[in-house]
């Protein structure tokens, strides 16, 4: 009897441990979870950050542009604008490019099907077959990874 009650007595504890250990690993993955919502969180936000100077130049071109509306329409304030929205984007860019996201070079290139999505075709020159022709979309690599290929038109043999 006796070495039944030490049996019972070990097996009893044996659950509690297990029980123990169960709640100690849900608790931990708890937290686990919890410090990578919070990593996340910071993450976005870091990540976010330069782009805001960007959204709040391009709030500034269109309230420009709306107040040109209300002047007499001139050359020179629609070059400003254009210079403006030129500037805007190139600072776009370079945020970017400061993720390492770079734009798929394909404006004459030959057409890879790795990078680029053919659009639509139009008819060449037996030299200009299979080259790009004009960029539709453009495409964003970072480093190897295709994050949007370039949507592209696509010379073909001139059939006839």
């Amino acid at each position: 009897m006796e070495l039944e009650q030490r049996v019972a007595d070990m097996e009893e504890r044996a659950q509690e441990f297990r029980q123990e250990s169960q709640a100690e690993t849900e608790a931990v993955r708890q937290r686990l979870e919890r410090e990578m919502d919070q990593r996340l969180e910071v993450e976005r936000a870091r990540l976010a950050e330069p782009f805001l100077e960007v959204l709040d130049n391009f709030e500034r071109l269109l309230q420009a542009g709306g107040q040109a509306g209300d002047q007499a329409d001139t050359e020179a304030t629609h070059q400003q604008l254009l210079e403006g929205a030129h500037l805007v984007l190139k600072q776009l860019a370079e945020r970017l490019s400061g993720l390492g996201i770079t734009a798929i070079p394909a404006e004459g290139e030959a057409f890879d099907p790795n990078t680029m999505e053919a659009l639509s075709t139009a008819p060449v020159a037996p030299e200009l077959e299979g080259r790009v022709l004009i960029v539709l979309r453009t495409g964003y690599a970072q480093g190897e990874r295709i994050i949007r290929p370039a949507g592209v038109q696509v010379g073909v043999a001139k059939q006839g």
